[in-house]
């Protein structure tokens, strides 16, 4: 499944969250900054409101805390001299990629989950994210959302 994870700006230019949108142009799901606009959480909702996951940055540079229905882990990214490295610990996700190019591959167990590349002609942040199994569709936004955020 192919989808957009595209940046929300508000009038003043501070980004208010993430809208995921299938191929058609759809929301399929947002993701929402908490309620006083400065907190590190955001929320993933679907298109009826309801809350899938949350994603929260922790005080650490690059970890992040988790939680998909009723599992919970961490999001831990560096950058190195190659690129820039990162594990989704409960997942068993292990992503790696070229911050210049914004191309990321995410293997679980040898093979390719998500692939995240970044759209170049497009005036709000965007990522394109080809998933191979759907139900993995909250983890790779809420992946791609920490990634911008570490960025």
């Amino acid at each position: 499944m192919n989808v957009e994870v595209r940046r929300r700006y508000s009038s003043f230019g501070l980004s208010r969250g993430y809208d995921v949108l299938d191929e058609s142009k759809e929301r399929l799901y947002t993701a929402e900054q908490g309620k006083d606009g400065y907190s590190g959480v955001y929320c993933i909702c679907d298109a009826s409101g309801n809350v899938c996951g949350t994603i929260s940055k922790k005080h650490d540079h690059g970890v992040f805390d988790i939680t998909e229905n009723e599992n919970s882990g961490r999001l831990r990214i560096e950058r190195s001299i190659s690129g820039l490295h990162a594990v989704m610990e409960h997942l068993g996700w292990d992503v790696s990629g070229d911050v210049m190019n914004y191309d990321f591959e995410v293997t679980e167990n040898g093979f390719c989950v998500v692939k995240i590349s970044r759209v170049l002609i497009s005036l709000n942040p965007c990522f394109s994210v080809k998933i191979a199994n759907e139900s993995d569709m909250i983890a790779a936004v809420m992946l791609c959302v920490g990634i911008d955020l570490f960025l």
